[in-house]
């Protein structure tokens, strides 16, 4: 899928920004005997892509890939706290009672 998307990606004139969410494994996978805990996904930025957010599931959690180009690089640390302080809120609405 994150293949795709970054085909796709290329071949685009119109958008600078790619946006994908990669439902990954829900069970833990293995490498020679060690389990794998966190997967981080790459989305490589083409032609005139300044940002991608890449997001992928795996064993429950969702791991986030922030790419960006020498403009917009320089706030994908305010974009990650965001991402995570909007992830905290979510976690919060929905814990409550209805």
């Amino acid at each position: 899928m994150l293949g795709l998307a970054a085909r796709l990606a290329h071949s685009q004139r119109v958008a600078n920004l790619i946006v994908t969410n990669v439902p990954g494994p829900q069970m833990p996978l293995y490498c020679l005997g060690a389990q794998m805990y966190e997967v981080y996904p790459v989305v490589p930025l083409s032609r005139n892509l300044t940002l991608n957010v890449a997001i992928l599931s795996y064993c429950g959690q969702l791991h986030f890939g922030l790419i960006g180009d020498s403009e917009s690089g320089r706030d994908l640390e305010r974009l990650a706290g965001g991402i995570e302080d909007a992830v905290a809120e979510l976690e919060v609405l929905a814990s409550r009672e209805v």
